[in-house]
């Protein structure tokens, strides 16, 4: 599948997101969009607090009234479990009623928010929602939230927790935000194409990372890292830079200058960019 046609199909993937009465099945054809299937596919549809109580375990959990964020997650779906034996591709054909704690995978779950006439909530939100649902799990959990017409990713990895060993510490969030699926911008269609299955297999060979759970997870990581995706934007900005003193001649008398005038270009160009975003 060539580049091109691979972001046509998760745009479309992506418009039916947006468009669809049934988010879950919308959210699942985009992961077999992206290569990810399962046959592990907990039955699971309620509110937030009917999740955390079934998966965390606190029957008396309830969400407190002026808790919106969590207030506002009114359907949680489990789409479903993916780990080593699907990484490996084997003939895993039956179907598991329930989430299987220790297995290394991931968890892919479906959020919907109450609709609002107002802008987009705001990160921190869809951070405190991700949040709450990865405590339940000894396992990542990838949420996909929508609004609207907007569907956010996030993403929390897990640490060994150094004094109670039984327990995990979640990580930082990553967070894809505000993924606009009517209209998806050309940044974020790249992340997704990245995630895909395909070129996550490729990143694990060309680096040399265990082909199991722990150099898949790597993979994921190193697509949502923050510091991975700064240091990506400067290499890609120090080519530009190059590519400008390679292609642009400047006059004579401008030569002595030229460094200085590629990195005015360089820099005018981008505040244009952050405008016109």
């Amino acid at each position: 599948m060539t580049d091109d046609t691979r972001l046509k199909d998760i745009k479309a993937a992506l418009v039916e997101c947006a468009d669809s009465n049934d988010f879950p099945k919308a959210v699942k054809a985009l992961l077999n969009t992206l290569g990810y299937r399962s046959s592990l596919t907990p039955k699971f549809s309620g509110n937030l607090e009917e999740f955390i109580r079934k998966y965390k375990k606190t029957p008396k959990f309830k969400i407190k009234d002026d808790n919106l964020p969590l207030k506002a997650a009114e359907a949680v779906s489990v789409i479903f479990q993916y780990g080593e034996d699907e990484l490996a591709e084997t003939d895993n054909l039956f179907t598991e009623s329930e989430i299987k704690p220790q297995y290394p995978s991931f968890l892919f779950i479906s959020v919907e928010l109450a609709k609002q006439k107002s802008k987009q909530r705001a990160r921190g939100d869809y951070v405190k929602i991700a949040r709450e649902i990865n405590k339940c799990f000894a396992i990542p959990a990838v949420v996909l939230l929508r609004e609207n017409k907007y569907m956010t990713m996030g993403f929390f990895d897990l640490r060994p927790n150094m004094v109670q060993t039984n327990r995990n510490v979640l990580e930082k969030v990553s967070l894809l935000y505000g993924i606009n699926c009517k209209n998806p911008h050309r940044g974020h269609l790249d992340i997704l194409a990245e995630l895909s299955l395909a070129e996550r297999i490729s990143w694990i060979r060309k680096e040399r990372k265990p082909e199991n759970f722990d150099g898949f997870r790597a993979a994921w990581l190193d697509v949502l890292n923050v510091d991975i995706l700064n240091k990506r934007f400067y290499h890609e900005l120090f080519g530009w830079f190059n590519l400008a003193g390679d292609v642009i001649k400047l006059p004579g008398k401008l030569r002595s200058k030229s460094e200085e005038w590629r990195i005015r270009l360089i820099t005018r160009m981008l505040f244009i960019w952050f405008i016109k975003e």
